[in-house]
């Protein structure tokens, strides 16, 4: 299957089965937005993911924050 022209905001992203899953997308063609509250680990899982991915700090226990990466997402990919 193809999630080319797609966007995944993939949250516990940095680590584990959320860096698993971000990957996984990634390979089908979608654009992941790499969600976590370490910036740091988020940004390296972005790189290694390649292509248009980037990383975003978020803390999904704080719905400011997932406001914030929300519209960071829909800013960057539109």
């Amino acid at each position: 299957f193809s999630l080319g022209g797609r966007v995944a905001a993939v949250t516990g992203g940095a680590s584990g089965l959320g860096a698993a899953i971000g990957a996984g997308l990634a390979q089908a063609g979608a654009t992941i937005a790499v969600l976590d509250v370490d910036a740091a680990k988020a940004a390296a899982v972005a790189e290694a993911i390649g292509g248009a991915s980037f990383a975003l700090t978020c803390d999904v226990t704080d719905s400011a924050s997932v406001t914030s990466a929300a519209d960071a997402i829909v800013g960057r990919t539109g």
